[in-house]
């Protein structure tokens, strides 16, 4: 299995393990596709992102920097601003959660925390078109090899 998909699936693991406000499963994906009846309910899911990128610290080791997209959605009503603040607090909660924290994968893999972005803040075309909320952060990770 490739790095990417074991660091998704740590953060799964890590995101199962935490204390949320709202209580969820997450899962991971590689298209957070879902219905519009699906989306009644609240999905959280790790997507990898992209192939790492790699940058060569010295003769013996290299940098490989991993991204994982925690993408959080649900149905909402426009007319009830706070049930998509409730969303963004959440989504913030993750990122709380998974800041400076390294994740294990594999029999000795370990990737580092090195920051996130959250770029839109949410997509403002599904809660216009869909009434759905969905917010992404994208969480970068560093493996030495």
């Amino acid at each position: 299995m490739s790095d990417s998909i074991a660091i998704a699936d740590a953060v799964v693991a890590s995101l199962a393990g935490g204390e949320f406000s709202r209580p969820f499963t997450p899962k991971r994906a590689y298209l957070p596709e879902f219905g519009l009846q699906e989306l009644e309910g609240l999905h959280v899911t790790a997507i990898p992102r992209s192939l790492p990128q790699e940058q060569r610290l010295d003769r013996s080791g290299v940098v490989h920097t991993h991204e994982v997209d925690v993408a959080v959605q649900q149905r909402v009503s426009l007319s009830k601003p706070a049930e998509i603040d409730a969303l963004m607090d959440l989504l913030e909660a993750i990122h709380d959660h998974l800041r400076d924290q390294a994740v294990t994968f594999g029999e000795d893999g370990r990737a580092e925390y090195t920051g996130a972005t959250r770029e839109p803040l949410y997509s403002a075309a599904h809660l216009r078109e869909f009434q759905c909320f969905t917010g992404v952060i994208t969480i970068s990770y560093e493996v030495t090899r």
